[in-house]
């Protein structure tokens, strides 16, 4: 839903034919596109439930009792560990890696490693 709203944002701004400050919305719209992507995955990794709740509210909607109690399948929680975590680790950043492992484990509930 959040990547929804970045993408509804950046378009209207994009196509807004009556923005009169070119330069404002040229900018504004690059901004966003750059980082809007990540904004929303880092508010989810680090929101309280209270901050989760206080988004939902901004959309007159409400969380579920059992919101934040769901299982993941074995083959996503592999696939999760090959393509992303072990894939971070071997080309891009070690410790950016290792953060998300440890987060992934609590998560999982248990210290397996695929290593």
């Amino acid at each position: 839903m959040l990547n929804q709203f970045s993408n509804l944002l950046t378009e209207t701004l994009t196509n807004a034919s009556n923005y009169q400050k070119q330069f404002e919305k040229q900018q504004i719209v690059s901004t966003h596109l750059n980082n809007g992507k990540w904004i929303h995955r880092q508010f989810v990794e680090n929101a309280s439930r209270n901050k989760i709740e206080s988004l939902y509210k901004l959309f007159n909607l409400e969380l579920s009792k059992n919101f934040f109690d769901f299982n993941l399948m074995e083959d996503l929680l592999v696939s999760i560990q090959n393509n992303y975590s072990d894939f971070l680790r071997k080309n891009i950043m070690p410790e950016i890696a290792d953060n998300y492992q440890r987060k992934f484990d609590l998560f999982v509930g248990n210290k397996r490693s695929f290593q």
